[in-house]
């Protein structure tokens, strides 16, 4: 491992079990950054980022290290086995750290005349959005974060808190807690929302959260990531690696199987969890396909042994279709992808060995095939806010009109379905009296197409209602047919879970879709609760 002298500014080398202590700089990559032939050379001062190194040192040295590990400059990266032994090494060496400085050139605390923290600012740091940085966070015991000016902010124990809501790690793994505590989906999550410059890095960058090791392809594109995958089934049994495609996954390719092709099909995976009370068997990939021993229901779905920590008494289970050419081989159906399957429906299923291919053979992705999928509405709102079902397009949705929104469940529909809430003031002499309301609109009509949106409505007499959904299925219909006909509009999943305002009562609603087998059939449930 090579370091740099916090006061000499000279490059020496050690092998791992002489290292002194020393600390280590987490930043982003930026113009102009001092690599190490710059340092060998004396010309690094000419460069932009040797300000970042030279205030690393600085702080380094007032703290009593001698040494410090920056990435630009104490890696050759015109050497491929100097930057593959330095990426598999990466996590450890974060690790063995004393101390980590966490530098955030675009964080310009103390902003505020009290010196309090801008916790927006903080918020938005690009370091939060780097690939790399994530192990750089977890890795480390210590780490400490700076403004651009090098003034101390606090560090990752104090701001805990803070920076699980921004990153959507636990706070128990922020404060060192054994990584295989938590399920791969969860690992994977945190990743979830990052980007790195190249591709690959999306796989290379999460070797140490994993604990694996593999060499670098530079040039294998998403491939690079189902090798990561593959090497974690080699020491997991975590069946929450295939949990990523619930609620519409955003993929970059139709991978045709089992396997994810990038850390974002993961986002929201935050609560997915193995089941700690069940035996899962081994499984391994072949050059058949992943050999699994699963449950099977209704011969077309495979029961995992994990679940939705939000979601108790239910099983995840993956959608599979059977090759015909042979009698244990399946493809996975990742429109429908991975469902909710109640605990008593797995008991007493025999468990089948299948395979299921990996999804090495990369391909652009198909539009999902959702006009035949049955659709229902889920109301949840408190008592006090009186809200109602007013109606429903078709009308036969709902089985009578007014209906309590507090908790209710309207359904199935099929293709292009509405539904009306809105607040129920008062009745005197049969006349009731309404308020503001809004419309949720569900259109499944178009090839590969699927969208929610909420509209607003007037608050006004009964007939009101019957002439609006008429006017809403109508314009909108015509509008998505001249769409499609005319611009092509590319198909797209919708956001699993969003949230609406109300443009002159300000209060907020949350829309969400999920899926689901009822009786059997698949199912996309849209859920309108209060925010």
């Amino acid at each position: 491992m090579r370091l740099l002298h916090s006061t000499l500014f000279k490059l020496v080398e050690f092998m791992e079990r002489d290292l002194p202590p020393y600390a280590i700089l987490s930043h982003t990559w930026e113009m102009e950054e001092v690599s190490f032939q710059e340092m060998q050379s004396g010309d690094a001062k000419r460069r932009k980022g040797y300000s970042k190194i030279e205030g690393c040192c600085k702080v380094a040295a007032a703290w009593g290290f001698e040494y410090v590990w920056v990435d630009t400059c104490c890696i050759d990266k015109t050497s491929s086995a100097e930057l593959s032994e330095a990426i598999n090494s990466m996590f450890s060496w974060y690790q063995k750290a004393d101390v980590c400085y966490v530098y955030l050139s675009d964080y310009l605390f103390p902003a505020r005349k009290d010196n309090s923290l801008d916790e927006e600012g903080f918020k938005n740091s690009r370091w939060f959005t780097r690939g790399w940085t994530l192990q750089e966070l977890i890795a480390p015991e210590s780490v400490i974060f700076f403004n651009n000016t090098w003034h101390d902010i606090g560090t990752k124990h104090s701001l805990g808190s803070l920076i699980s809501e921004i990153t959507e790690i636990q706070v128990e793994a922020l404060m060192g807690a054994k990584l295989e505590e938590f399920s791969v989906a969860q690992r994977m999550c945190w990743a979830s929302r990052r980007q790195t410059s190249r591709i690959e890095d999306e796989a290379y960058s999460l070797m140490g959260i994993f604990g694996v090791h593999m060499p670098m392809l530079y040039g294998e594109g998403v491939h690079a990531f189902i090798r990561l995958q593959e090497e974690i089934i080699k020491t997991s049994t975590d069946h929450t690696i295939f949990a990523w495609a619930t609620k519409f996954p955003r993929t970059r390719y139709y991978t045709g199987g089992l396997l994810a092709d990038c850390p974002s099909t993961f986002a929201n995976k935050k609560f997915i969890a193995p089941d700690s009370d069940k035996n899962t068997l081994p499984f391994e990939t072949t050059n058949k396909g992943i050999h699994l021993r699963i449950p099977i229901y209704e011969d077309s779905y495979g029961v995992l042994d994990c679940h939705d920590l939000k979601k108790p008494g239910f099983n995840l289970a993956i959608k599979l279709t059977k090759n015909p050419n042979s009698s244990d081989t399946f493809q996975f159906d990742e429109f429908c992808g991975i469902v909710s399957l109640a605990a008593e429906d797995r008991q007493g299923l025999p468990t089948k060995s299948i395979y299921v291919a990996t999804g090495t053979s990369l391909v652009p992705p198909l539009p999902p095939r959702f006009h035949d999928v049955e659709l229902y509405f889920q109301t949840s709102f408190r008592p006090a806010r009186n809200m109602v079902v007013a109606g429903s397009f078709p009308p036969n949705l709902t089985t009578k009109n007014y209906l309590d929104a507090a908790t209710s469940e309207i359904g199935p529909g099929t293709g292009f379905c509405t539904l009306y809430l809105r607040e129920f003031h008062s009745e005197t002499r049969g006349y009731r009296s309404y308020g503001d309301g809004f419309v949720v609109i569900v259109n499944t009509t178009y090839p590969g197409h699927f969208e929610v949106r909420v509209i607003v409505a007037e608050p006004s007499s009964e007939a009101y209602y019957y002439g609006l959904l008429k006017k809403v299925s109508s314009e909108y219909k015509s509008w998505l047919q001249e769409s499609w006909k005319e611009r092509h509009v590319s198909w797209k999943r919708p956001l699993d879970r969003f949230r609406w305002q109300h443009p002159r009562r300000l209060w907020w609603i949350t829309v969400g879709t999920s899926r689901a087998i009822r009786a059997g059939k698949r199912v996309i449930i849209v859920t309108i609760e209060d925010s």
